[in-house]
């Protein structure tokens, strides 16, 4: 009896060190220490693109592309778009059934990102490119007002971008369920965020600034009501 006492007691220990990583963390843990790490490099990214986002977008005025190159990106840009995020999530009901009763979370992790970009809007009021004299402005001109929600003021201009954000919030809902399509669907959501900059509607700042957004919601609803349901 106290062999077997023993053999349970290495056995429990084997089972404990194979589900939690150095020093006792869990993969849980883990796992989060490189998501907070992927965001703060984005919030950087965002903060370091800053100084370029004026030479980009009058790059990209510069050398418009092609109708097709247009087409195909307009395209793309649905998928970070409500409608098309709609139908998208309406598809995964039909074409799998037993996934119907997560819809309502994937709604909330894609278009409660984008609803969450739409709030951080109001911290800070800035121009779209598309709406500036390009050639004759500074980047710090690009930002009209901040907290204008404190003027009265409904922004909903450039930063951060909320196709971004509904785009990587969605891509992170479908990796959950349909994991051996990650690759595709942050494909779709970096498309997503080119377009944004591609048609003049965001500078390269806001494109990561949403994308954090759409990451960090994306996760909370994906832990929170998706995870263990797969």
């Amino acid at each position: 009896m106290e062999g077997d006492a023993g053999l349970s007691e290495s056995v429990a220990r084997e089972v404990l060190a194979s589900t939690t990583g150095p020093q006792g963390s869990s993969p849980g843990k883990k796992i989060w220490q490189q998501r907070l790490a992927l965001l703060a490099a984005l919030v950087a990214g965002a903060m370091l693109a800053f100084q370029w986002d004026l030479p980009v977008a009058r790059w990209v005025h510069a050398h418009r592309a092609p109708g097709i190159v247009r087409e195909f990106f307009e395209a793309a840009e649905y998928y970070g778009h409500a409608v098309g995020t709609l139908l998208i999530i309406v598809t995964v009901g039909v074409l799998d059934p037993a996934k119907k009763r997560l819809l309502p979370w994937l709604l909330a992790a894609s278009l409660g990102a984008g609803l969450t970009a739409d709030v951080a809007k109001q911290l800070i009021e800035r121009q779209r490119p598309r709406e500036l004299d390009l050639a004759n402005i500074e980047i710090t001109t690009t930002i009209t007002s901040v907290l204008p929600f404190l003027e009265g003021k409904v922004a909903s201009h450039s930063f951060p971008s909320g196709h971004t954000a509904t785009a990587f919030g969605l891509t992170v809902a479908l990796s959950t369920l349909y994991r051996r399509g990650k690759t595709w669907f942050v494909i779709l959501a970096c498309l997503v965020g080119v377009q944004r900059v591609q048609s003049l509607s965001h500078f390269p700042s806001d494109v990561l600034a949403g994308a954090a957004i759409g990451l960090l919601v994306g996760w909370l609803i994906a832990d929170w009501k998706l995870k263990d349901a797969c």
